[in-house]
């Protein structure tokens, strides 16, 4: 229904103020309690009601008198647990308590859940939120350990008790639309493509094995897919990459050997990447005069044994050594 409007205002269908959620919705499938029991307080006993919790065939009366008990329990925390009812209870119902298990072997700390039974008045859902229940753990009643809750009748007289048909259980998913305009949802189905400046692609569908490439706040392009051996190249500025044969030339691989070094007189005027295990340098042979090391930028032409101390006092070679030994692995 949409709000009245006169003059120049907008026709609204739903305002929500803010500081205020606009939706809240917890989906679950209902699942039959791992464990339940009720408590007959004048007996001091528990009855096993676990069966007939999770049949429609099977049904129990609850709270028939003043203080009686039902419990569930589960291996892990949950958050609704749904009673449906052949029998609704009379009057103002149970006025009923409710509990947690805690450490220490108790199921002694209340809680107050939204109770749409309104007493066990009706069938309905207790719901909380298990974040809400500080300390709830696992504890054991009736020689079971499992995450419990229990419910309490305190009317004095009650001339109709309620009768379950079937209680169960939900650990809900959720979903809902904050305060602050944040959205939580499972799945959205969009009849036209999100755009880029929404954080989308702009397309409805891309090419498999594709590489994209922005287009500003446009929709993404996708490139034709290259041959084999071909590379994503550069066209320039302003124009779109694509895929090329790869060019020829470059900078040789040199294989060294395991044990390799220089010889007198010897020269290395290329650059290289060294690939392929390890490699000596030997400095060695006392006919050296000078060792060169050149590359772009960098030029050093040293006597042989300055280089070797030098190496020797950056302990690249051990005193006493003369060979500078490379540890070579593939860039």
């Amino acid at each position: 229904m949409g709000l009245p409007v006169s003059g120049s205002a907008q026709e609204i269908g739903v305002l929500v103020e803010p500081g205020l959620d606009v939706i809240h919705h917890n989906s679950a499938t209902p699942t039959d309690a791992t464990y339940a029991r009720t408590y007959d307080f004048t007996g001091v006993s528990f009855t096993d009601v676990t069966a007939a919790f999770g049949s429609l065939d099977l049904d129990v009366t609850l709270f028939p008198d003043d203080s009686d008990e039902v419990l569930i329990g589960m291996a892990a925390a949950f958050e609704v647990v749904d009673f449906t009812l052949g029998t609704v209870a009379s009057g103002g119902g149970i006025a009923p308590l409710f509990f947690y298990s805690v450490a220490a072997g108790t199921v002694a700390t209340s809680f107050s859940p939204i109770d749409e039974t309104e007493g066990f008045r009706q069938s309905g859902p207790l719901v909380f939120e298990s974040s809400d229940l500080a300390g709830w753990v696992a504890t054991t009643v009736d020689g079971q350990s499992a995450f419990w809750i229990r419910i309490q009748r305190t009317r004095n007289t009650l001339s109709t008790p309620p009768v379950e048909d079937i209680v169960q259980v939900d650990t809900p998913t959720e979903y809902g639309w904050d305060s602050n305009g944040d959205v939580n949802f499972k799945s959205l189905a969009l009849s036209t493509a999100l755009t880029v400046a929404n954080g989308g692609t702009g397309s409805t569908t891309l090419a498999d094995g594709g590489v994209l490439v922005g287009s500003g706040t446009g929709a993404v392009t996708v490139l034709a897919l290259g041959s084999s051996g071909q590379v994503l190249t550069s066209n320039g500025a302003g124009a779109d990459p694509s895929m090329q044969d790869a060019a020829g030339g470059g900078t040789p691989w040199l294989a060294w050997p395991a044990e390799a070094g220089l010889e007198t007189s010897g020269s290395l005027n290329a650059q290289f990447t060294v690939r392929n295990g390890h490699g000596l340098m030997a400095f060695d042979d006392t006919t050296i005069e000078y060792i060169v090391f050149e590359g772009p930028g960098v030029k050093t032409f040293q006597t042989r044994e300055f280089m070797i101390a030098r190496l020797q006092g950056r302990r690249l070679i051990a005193p006493g050594d003369n060979m500078l030994k490379l540890e070579l692995t593939t860039e």
